[in-house]
């Protein structure tokens, strides 16, 4: 017993048992206690709050109610607004009130102008003769109820051809140094005939009795049936007509004569 009792002395005595303490060892040990007391507060908290929850939920459930209606669990923890954040009331708020409507200008919609419908006619037009122009009175310097000596000056009159049934002799029509037609002369100029000619309305060879008809509205259409020709009145000269050759419906020959000659009598 004596023995064992040295040896724990020798033991506790000895250098190797001495241990060097730091310098910051008090100040380790102060900070992980720290350390330690704020988990256990943290737990603690959030062991309360869950508490809490589970008790609300428990008590709506009972009270016949469903989850989904409970309100939102507010937390108990407050954390301070970072030093960064903007106050939500000094931020510029957008005006909520409505732009005023957008007026826009009716418009009329014009319909596109349809083109123009052509007419079609059972008749086409009359071809547009370039003849001399025989009438109102005569053609060129020849004149109806010119003497033979007056005809004769003029320089259109040729050699006698022919006498007519009526006692007229037939003279050549001399224009453009060529034989154009013939002139009736029975003491003054009795008629006076062109080939090719037209009237001064264009009536010349190739026009239709329909196209001369709607010229001169007052032609004898049952004489042109039975004769193959027909007289019609001078516009501008009451004293002469016009005598149309129209054999077959068409105009083939234009003269003009005084009103009631005697050449064909």
């Amino acid at each position: 017993m004596d023995h064992l009792d040295d040896d724990l002395r020798e033991l506790f005595t000895s250098d190797r048992l001495d241990v060097a303490v730091r310098a910051d060892a008090e100040e380790i040990i102060v900070s992980g206690a720290r350390r330690v007391r704020r988990r256990r507060i943290v737990a603690a908290t959030a062991s309360g709050a869950l508490g809490v929850v589970v008790a609300v939920v428990a008590g709506f459930v009972l009270a016949g109610g469903t989850p989904d209606a409970m309100p939102p669990a507010t937390s108990t923890t407050t954390r301070p607004p970072a030093a960064s954040s903007i106050e939500v009331s000094s931020l510029p708020t957008q005006s909520t009130a409505e732009a005023p409507p957008l007026t826009t200008t009716p418009t009329t919609t014009i319909p596109p102008k349809a083109p123009p419908t052509k007419t079609r006619t059972s008749e086409p037009g009359p071809p547009d003769l370039n003849y001399l122009v025989l009438g109102p009175t005569g053609l060129r310097s020849v004149r109806l109820g010119q003497t033979l000596e007056e005809a004769q000056a003029t320089g259109m009159l040729g050699i006698v051809t022919s006498t007519t049934a009526g006692g007229c002799e037939v003279y050549q029509l001399i224009s453009d140094d060529r034989v154009a037609g013939f002139v009736y002369i029975s003491g003054t100029v009795q008629e006076i005939s062109a080939d090719p000619a037209q009237t001064p309305q264009g009536v010349g060879p190739g026009w239709t009795l329909a196209q001369v008809k709607k010229v001169y509205p007052d032609i004898d259409e049952q004489a042109v049936t039975e004769k193959g020709e027909a007289v019609v009145p001078v516009p501008g000269n009451p004293s002469a007509v016009f005598r149309l050759g129209i054999p077959s419906g068409e105009v083939t020959s234009v003269s003009l004569e005084v009103t009631n000659s005697s050449c064909w009598s």
